[in-house]
């Protein structure tokens, strides 16, 4: 299983924890040679550059700064650039352990699976895009760590 994984923070609660500790991301080579990113985004401060090193090095990354400054529309239009997939979703404290990694169905008198987003992500190679990780619960933090760590297995 392998992917890019971003997460994005706004304003200055990020916490410290072991995924967002971990995070580092995502590739390509358009904006490593000064293509500029799509038109929705000005790159000002070199952050597309940032993500195409973390991702050729295999790290995730953190995308961290106040709302409005376009962490969302970095994140898509990189994506976009590279002709990646990408999932996302928006972590808030009703989001559960089951969204990302999956939930037991009984379907026609048979026990299935449902896979989460994070696992379909893991398995298609797409990028991730956690928004608002500050906002998770401390159970959905761990199981992101499972993912985010040197194993990155669940």
């Amino acid at each position: 299983m392998s992917g890019a994984m971003v997460g994005a923070s706004g304003g200055s609660g990020a916490s410290g924890s072991a995924p967002a500790a971990a995070a580092a991301g995502a590739a390509g080579a358009a904006a490593a040679a000064g293509a500029p990113a799509g038109a929705g985004y000005l790159d000002w401060n070199g952050a597309v550059g940032l993500l195409d090193r973390a991702r050729r090095a295999g790290l995730f990354a953190l995308v961290i700064g106040p709302k409005g400054t376009g962490k969302t529309t970095l994140v898509r239009e990189f994506a976009a650039a590279r002709g990646s997939p990408l999932d996302s979703i928006n972590l808030s404290l009703r989001t559960r352990e089951s969204h990302l990694v999956g939930s037991k169905t009984l379907k026609g008198g048979s026990v299935g699976f449902d896979e989460g987003l994070l696992v379909r992500s893991m398995r298609s190679g797409s990028m991730l895009y956690l928004d608002e990780l500050n906002a998770a619960e401390a159970d959905v933090l761990l199981r992101l760590d499972e993912a985010l760590d040197d194993r990155r297995q669940i």
